[in-house]
Formats: structure tokens, sequence, C-alpha cells
């Protein structure tokens, strides 16, 4: 689908903290709710709902992996302005939700469909038991990790009530960071305890660390966020579980599994992929495979951008922006 009449959707990215801190927090704000809901096997995951006056859809959010909600305020903004709901909750031992763990700051799953499974919970006992909003169109975002949960989701729960789905730069294919000797050391670790923790870029990444990095330091959303999640412990810190990394490449084969794909393809679904030109998190390839093989799945590559696009600049958040309510509004 084609973009016609490309809006400037972004606020002021040179005075961006103060956008941040009289525009955008105030607006989402006034409006937000807050809960707590318990998923399957007792585990509380926090969560938050917006809803404007009129509504035109619901948007249900899932974050990435070591991410939280306060990174999303910046997007609720823009799907508010233009009258869509939005749900969204801390993924377990993510955010505000329940750690699995003693250490606070390690990220765990036993099995990477326990996160579909409170996707799943998610949906079914608060978004949709709230107000017949069966009836409202209903669509899901995911980024990274997100995407893979929501791709798992639909292949085990097959919804018929979905809209569309909006996969950015999803966890198709992982672009370890793990050297040969770290990968035979955590090999040797899982034989004893799957909940061994370890930082993947091998140490504990401080603040100023995350700030010189030349990857992002130049983008002041990136500076403005990681400056923010500095000030709350609570927040996760980049420490997994080797459990964590064993189901994150389980999750990028069970996807691709042909009775998997095949379960997507049954359902009346559109699914836009965002694609990322700089993306050095998750690889292409495999996110071409799956564009390739669903049968109701747009590819939407942006050349220029990295994996966090809610960091990038004006012209490329612009451009994710347009081509995603275009999609809102044709569904």
């Amino acid at each position: 689908m084609s973009i016609k009449n490309t809006k400037d959707i972004c606020v002021n990215e040179e005075n961006y903290a103060w956008e941040m801190q009289h525009n955008i927090l105030p607006y989402v704000s006034k409006i937000k709710q807050t809960g707590i809901f318990q998923t399957f096997d007792g585990i509380n995951l926090f969560y938050k709902k917006f809803e404007p006056k009129n509504i035109n859809g619901i948007v249900v959010m899932v974050h990435g992996f070591s991410e939280n909600m306060e990174r999303y305020n910046e997007l609720i903004y823009y799907f508010l302005r233009e009258n869509y709901a939005i749900y969204i909750y801390d993924q377990r031992c993510h955010g505000f939700s329940q750690k699995l763990l003693v250490n606070p700051e390690a990220i765990h799953v036993d099995k990477f469909d326990d996160y579909a499974r409170d996707l799943n919970y998610f949906l079914e006992r608060i978004v949709l038991n709230e107000d017949n909003k069966r009836d409202d169109k209903i669509f899901l975002f995911g980024h990274s990790m997100g995407g893979a949960v929501i791709a798992r989701f639909l292949q085990i729960y097959q919804p018929n009530y979905l809209k569309s789905v909006i996969l950015s730069a999803p966890m198709f294919e992982i672009k370890t960071k793990l050297n040969e000797s770290q990968v035979k050391y955590l090999d040797m670790q899982s034989n004893n305890d799957d909940k061994y923790c370890f930082y993947i870029a091998g140490k504990e990444i401080t603040l100023e660390d995350k700030l010189r990095d030349i990857w992002y330091r130049n983008y002041k959303r990136y500076v403005y966020v990681i400056n923010e999640e500095a000030r709350n412990n609570i927040l996760n810190k980049g420490l997994i579980s080797f459990s964590w990394l064993k189901q994150a490449f389980w999750v990028t084969e069970k996807i691709f599994e042909s009775d998997s794909i095949q379960k997507i393809n049954l359902l009346d679904l559109k699914i836009l992929l965002f694609q990322y030109g700089k993306d050095r998190v998750v690889g292409e390839y495999n996110q071409n495979k799956f564009a390739h093989a669903i049968n109701k799945c747009e590819l939407y590559k942006i050349n220029s951008a990295r994996h966090n696009i809610y960091f990038m600049h004006n012209n490329l958040l612009n451009k994710f922006l347009n081509k995603i309510f275009a999609e809102c509004a044709y569904v």
C-alpha cells in the first residue's frame, strides 16, 4: 500500500526533552489508567490503558526484550491523537511486572510460549473483557521480541477477532554477539542451572556506556529515554538467564515450522512487517522468509533506520507512523 499525503506527525526533535515534559507526558497521563493482572501461573503483570473519547480502534502493544512500557509514551501519544485506544503491559521479568529470579535485574523465562500465553490472558481478561470490545477494530503491535511473541500467539491461539498485526523488527533471527568461548561456557553452565545469568556484553553496561553508544548517541530520543530509565533501579539492566537465550533461539525455529506458518495463513489477517536497513540486533533473512511464507504479509523496509525505530530522527519516525496510520485506516 502506497502512502499518500504524508503528514508531519512528530514533535519538535530539537526540543525533545521539553516536548516530553510539557506536551507528551501530560497528554497521555491525563487519561492513563493502571492495573495489575495475574496470568496463568500466578505471575503479576503491570499494565496501562489509554482511552480517548472517540475510539477508531484498539492497539495492544507488546514491547521488546529488556524494555518497558515507559519507552512507548511517545508512540502512545501519536496513537491517541489518531483516536486509537492503547493497551500495553510489562512482560514477565520486565519493567514493573513481577520478577522470576532473586536478582531483580535478570530476565528469565522457562518457556518462550509463556509470553504468548501471557498475551492471550491480557487480551481475554483485560482488553476483551471490557465493554464488549470484541466489536471494535483490534490491532496488535509488537517490537523485536514482542514481534516473536505475537507470532507465537497467532500460531497457538488463532484469534479470529484481530484486524491487523504490526511487527516492528520482529525477533525472527538473532544477531548474537557471543563468541565461541562464551557459547561453550554457557553450554557447560546450562547442564547445571538454566537460571544461570550473564550480561550479553560480558559486563554490566553503565549509563555512561549507554550514552557513548556510537549507534544511538546522536539521537535525542535515545538520550532522553536512557537518562529517564537510569533514574529507576527497578528497570532491567540487560542481565539474562541462559534459559531465556535457549528459548529465544528455539522460537526463531519454531515460528517457521510448516504447520506453524499454516496456522497463521488460516487467519483472515493482514500483517505489516517493518524491517530496518541498519538493524544490528535482528537479521533480515528470516523476516524476508516470514513475509514470503505468509499470504497477507507486507514487508516495508526503512533503509536508514536502526533497530529501535522510536529512537530515530523525525524523517524516519514520520515515515514509520504514516505507514502505520495508513494501514489502520485501510483495514
